[in-house]
């Protein structure tokens, strides 16, 4: 006998979660009921629970609860069985191929390889609709596979998914009774003989087992899992034979994962799952798939199925995990799966994160992310879906459709003047070795403003270039990953050349060049990626990703790949803003070059002046970007937290970076606290220290006060949102003379885009510096125009550089999300002063 309402309300008041998430912002929160998801909630009639929930949707496991009590023998879209969740979509996908969603998509405008237009084109028609795309059970081809699925059970005698040539004709034989012939009245008739509503004679269960199994998590967990964008949960499983431990986390970085979930005695799962793994054969390079053990359905001492008794699978529940591997092992054996397969634990830990009970699948991203969440099995589990939602998965890590604004950006005329090849030598200090070699073109577009500088990057292009911690190939793999997302042309050409002294074909680099890394070994696949996400967007790189690469490579040669990476993402915005072609006599090797007075330190270059920023309207009209989706308030909870974050990386103590560190580039009787500088310098002591003195030098001959480059600084670190290279924005701006108050004021004003109140000459410089951080590729001569009419030539070039070096300092930064100092690790800070060397006698 059910409980009165009056207990009902005593249950909420004991059991209520409060929400205010549907309440308007003046009335008070209505309280959200929670009833317990366990045998208890019987004590509450439908009525009861159904007023409680008006207006509202209840959780699954009420739903499901609730029409069983109303009669529902879990059929099609009944209680919580319901549609898959996706991140991709018809519209996605016809968006991204520029395609119009109400038309077909016909393959010409599919960017992917025909396999996967096939596997997308579901009915073979030749061009790709919604309809193709619909799973939902009111499509009519999801309604013959329904049918199709029962057909073949009943046609499968020893329940494994897979149909013999014998146990097709045994089949025809019992239907057709001796005859040579089977009418469509005789097949139905065979067929259908026993059938009780959907099931197959003898499994129909009674409300008793389906509440007994709800309860227990054998019909599926009460537990919601994942949504879609969600961090996928974290586990670590051993598989069933108990060789190997995996944990899911460590599986991210790459390649999407597919999680499959499933169990012995469900007898749907078992005759879907050949198809899952067939699509784990197909795609066995481009994902990982993982078979996840859970608890039985349909146990000897639950749910128990006429059907599996006939194919002889009879197990009664695990109750240990030892009886759980033994169970898995029999599933293993029946179904011979390619794919490991781990056994959840007896807790059903990872079912329950999931609900993977009692079939589910998942498409989750190399992010580890998901991406494609399955509805409920058995009718929520569909290979066929989950296939397509990996190839979209796939397609959406892959280049878009080649066209204009995605293709690589080639130039047939510089921006700046190029100073011809001996004019430039005599601009540049005097060299000992390798003098009047052909310079790349960035070396002659600057060596009239800045030669020192120029000096300084030719003797670290040649390092970077020819570090043996490197093959031919991993440089040559690094450069075109961060060429690939910038569209540098000059950056792929001179990729290529690496890429061909090191053997590769010029088939597999044009295949590479144009996103498609099928050839491509794991370790390969995961250093471009990882080169290749640290250039796009290197705040998204994950803990997995880095420590892939690290366990790959070593903590040393993870800094010097990063450092490599973040090498070509500042060239890549030189080449984009100056509007370089490739030199006639391109790609050029590294030159083999010193310079006369090149120092560690840099401290010999001639100081530049430092004059006012130019006065001219010119630039008042520059619009600022949208930074809208981080307030300044929000900013500063992300500097807070940043002081607080867990570096990926060891830093070097102070003690570890003496030894390692080379004369007249820090004081040694005075510890370095910049965090930044003790890890390149400190795990890379040739590429970190020839970093270091090209922004001395730099900061030597170039024309720029420090309030005005910290500014733009900051601007390229707001549009990457690298808040560790924000926080030392700010500590420089206080070096360069302003005040908390002043420092606030400014970068408040620049973060909500109120720009009317800084000079035309500073708008212009941080409207540049968004641009060629957003989209390098995307910066035309009217970008410059504004920046060049009130900076002029040599001040603008400064700007450029300024600007490109930015990318440099955030690229390592975001890749190893180093701490935030807490006090302003440069105040006070001078480098020491260097003496030129004597001339020999």
């Amino acid at each position: 006998m059910h409980r009165l309402s009056l207990t009902l309300v005593k249950a909420l008041l004991m059991a209520i979660t409060f929400s205010c998430s549907t309440a308007p912002a003046d009335e008070p929160a209505t309280p959200e009921p929670s009833f317990p998801l366990s045998p208890e909630l019987q004590n509450f009639s439908v009525e009861e629970i159904e007023t409680a929930y008006a207006g509202r949707t209840p959780p699954e496991g009420i739903r499901m609860y609730l029409a069983i009590q109303k009669g529902s023998r879990m059929g099609a879209g009944e209680g919580w069985f319901g549609p898959a969740q996706a991140r991709y979509t018809w519209d996605w996908l016809a968006q991204r191929a520029g395609a119009d969603p109400a038309e077909p998509l016909p393959r010409e405008k599919f960017s992917g390889p025909d396999a996967w237009f096939a596997r997308l084109d579901r009915n073979r028609d030749g061009a790709i609709t919604q309809e193709d795309l619909d799973w939902s059970d009111r499509n009519s081809w999801v309604q013959h596979a329904y049918v199709t699925n029962r057909l073949f059970r009943k046609m499968d005698p020893d329940g494994d998914g897979r149909l013999s040539r014998d146990e097709w004709l045994k089949f025809f034989d019992a239907a057709a009774d001796g005859r040579e012939v089977l009418t469509a009245g005789e097949l139905r008739d065979h067929w259908l003989a026993g059938m009780s509503s959907n099931f197959l004679p003898g499994d129909g269960p009674t409300p008793e087992i389906l509440l007994k199994g709800l309860f227990s998590g054998e019909v599926g967990s009460m537990h919601e899992g994942p949504s879609i964008g969600d961090q996928a949960p974290d586990f670590t499983l051993q598989t069933h034979d108990e060789q190997q431990t995996i944990q899911l986390s460590k599986l991210f970085g790459s390649k999407p994962v597919v999680l499959v979930f499933g169990n012995f005695t469900c007898g749907p799962f078992r005759s879907m799952y050949p198809e899952v793994d067939e699509i784990a054969r197909r795609y066995q390079n481009e994902a990982t798939f993982i078979g996840v053990y859970v608890r039985e359905a349909h146990p000897t001492d639950g749910w128990r199925m006429s059907s599996n008794d006939k194919v002889g699978v009879e197990v009664a529940q695990p109750t240990t995990l030892a009886e759980r591997v033994s169970v898995a092992g029999q599933y293993c054996k029946r179904l011979k799966p390619s794919i490991p397969v781990v056994v959840d634990t007896v807790d059903d830990a990872a079912g329950h994160a999931y609900s993977g009970m009692p079939a589910r699948l998942y498409v989750i991203d190399r992010h580890g992310k998901v991406t494609f969440k399955s509805g409920r099995g058995p009718f929520g589990f569909k290979p066929g879906e989950m296939e397509q939602a990996l190839l979209m998965t796939l397609l959406d890590q892959q280049p878009a459709a080649p066209d204009q604004s995605s293709a690589p950006r080639f130039y047939d005329r510089p921006r700046f003047p190029l100073v011809d090849n001996e004019e430039a030598w005599k601009l540049l200090p005097s060299a000992t070795t390798g003098s009047g070699q052909p310079l790349p073109h960035w070396a002659r577009a600057l060596a009239r403003h800045l030669p020192h500088t120029v000096a300084a990057i030719l003797e670290l292009d040649q390092l970077y270039r020819t570090t043996p911690q490197f093959s031919p190939r991993e440089r040559g793999l690094i450069r075109l990953a961060a060429a690939t997302v910038n569209r540098s042309g000059y950056g792929l050409t001179y990729a290529g050349m690496e890429l061909r002294y090191a053997g590769v074909s010029t088939a597999e680099i044009e295949s590479l060049t144009r996103g498609c890394l099928d050839s491509l070994v794991e370790a390969d696949r995961r250093l471009y990626e990882f080169a290749a996400q640290l250039s796009r967007a290197g705040r998204d790189l994950t803990d997995s990703q880095v420590e892939q690469i690290r366990n790959a490579y070593g903590e040393d040669r993870l800094v010097g790949i990063v450092l490599l990476t973040a090498y070509a993402n500042f060239q890549d915005r030189l080449v984009h803003a100056l509007a370089l072609p490739l030199e006639p006599e391109g790609p050029l090797r590294p030159l083999k070059i010193a310079f006369a007075q090149s120092t560690s330190g840099g401290s010999l270059t001639p100081a530049a002046d430092r004059p006012a920023l130019p006065e001219s309207p010119e630039g008042s009209a520059v619009a600022a970007p949208d930074w809208s989706d981080y307030s300044f308030a929000k900013l500063q909870e992300r500097l807070s937290a940043q002081r607080d974050r867990q570096p990926r990386i060891a830093i070097p103590e102070w003690s570890e970076v003496i030894s390692r560190l080379p004369q007249g580039l820090y004081n040694p009787d005075k510890p370095l606290r910049i965090r930044w500088s003790r890890l390149v310098i400190g795990r890379q002591p040739e590429l970190g220290p020839a970093w270091i003195k090209c922004l001395r030098v730099f900061g030597r001959e170039a024309h720029q006060d420090r309030v005005f480059e910290e500014s733009v600084f900051w601007a390229v670190t707001r549009e990457l949102r690298c808040f560790y290279c924000m926080g030392h924005c700010e500590m420089l701006l206080e070096v360069g003379g302003l005040n908390a108050e002043q420092i606030a004021g400014r970068t408040r004003q620049m973060a909500e885009s109120r720009w009317e109140a800084f000079a035309p000459a500073e708008r212009t410089a941080f409207a540049l510096a968004a641009r060629l951080t957003a989209d390098p590729a995307s910066v035309t001569d009217e970008d410059l125009k504004p920046v060049l009419a009130t900076h002029g030539e040599a001040r603008t070039l400064d700007l450029i550089w300024w600007i490109a070096r930015c990318q440099f300092m955030t690229k390592v930064s975001d890749a190893f999300q180093l701490s935030l100092e807490r006090d302003n690790v440069f105040a006070d800070f001078e480098p020491p002063q260097e003496k030129a060397a004597q001339p020999s006698r």
